[in-house]
């Protein structure tokens, strides 16, 4: 989520939002939720995306493949 935040200015609460439905759709933001956060530029949520999915990803790698739970602000869940 300190990657989102780094990007765009919204409250924790929101930006937590917008990261789990990047990763409820494997990385990238549904279209019926794109209309949710329309004062996201195209450029700034695919830059979003990007950090979101490589986090993800990231922390997979530590658990041997398995997906690695992580709080409202993307640090991993012991």
């Amino acid at each position: 989520m300190r990657k989102a935040l780094e990007i765009v200015d919204m409250p924790d609460r929101r930006a937590s939002l917008l990261v789990r439905f990047i990763l409820q759709n494997h990385g990238k933001l549904s279209r019926g939720k794109r209309q949710a956060f329309a004062e996201i530029k195209d450029d700034e949520l695919h830059r979003i995306e990007d950090a979101v999915w490589h986090t993800w990803e990231k922390g997979r790698e530590k658990q041997d493949g398995k997906p690695q739970p992580r709080d409202a602000m993307g640090d991993p869940i012991p």
